[in-house]
């Protein structure tokens, strides 16, 4: 079965980039955190903008800090250590995959230097198509009708 027979769309409207960071033992110094914060000139910090990015940000590449509550995940919950061992995250997102991957490169030479990794998981943004042939065969297929009510 191919995405055209479920009227699911091929086209790409826009990469995204999931950064898992784990520091090193030492942690993040003063100077590990500035090299971190220059990386992000020039992409728009999704903490600051309300609502969806203008298309001229959605070009240059926007990037969004989160940090990990420890506790809160475990490898029962996700069996990737990458990603429930991590300290944050930052997600990437971009109308093109090139300024991000640039943002990933330089992102990961920082942080193995210093000790740490990053594990990457990389997707795509489509157009959103809630009344596709797939959601009407998964939500109404084996719906059964109302009854008497007796």
């Amino acid at each position: 079965m191919q995405p055209v027979d479920l009227n699911l769309t091929t086209t790409v409207t826009g990469h995204q980039l999931f950064l898992f960071v784990t520091f090193g033992v030492g942690g993040v110094d003063r100077k590990l955190a500035e090299a971190i914060d220059h990386l992000g000139q020039g992409l728009e910090n999704m903490h600051e903008i309300d609502g969806p990015p203008s298309d001229e940000a959605f070009a240059r590449g926007r990037f969004q800090l989160l940090k990990a509550e420890s506790g809160l995940t475990s490898e029962q919950q996700v069996s990737h250590p990458e990603v429930y061992g991590s300290h944050g995250l930052i997600r990437l997102e971009c109308a093109t995959l090139e300024p991000i991957k640039t943002y990933e490169t330089g992102l990961r030479s920082l942080i193995v230097a210093s000790g740490g990794s990053v594990e990457t998981l990389a997707g795509v943004q489509r157009p959103r198509s809630y009344t596709s042939y797939a959601m009407v065969q998964f939500a109404y297929a084996h719906a059964l009708p109302p009854g008497t009510g007796e």
